[in-house]
């Protein structure tokens, strides 16, 4: 996982949106 992406993934999972799911 890239920083950006990593980065991008706390956020999503902060706001509890289910599609940092499919992202990782």
């Amino acid at each position: 996982v890239s920083n950006g992406d990593e980065k991008h993934s706390k956020t999503v999972k902060a706001s509890g949106n289910q599609t940092a799911v499919s992202r990782d």
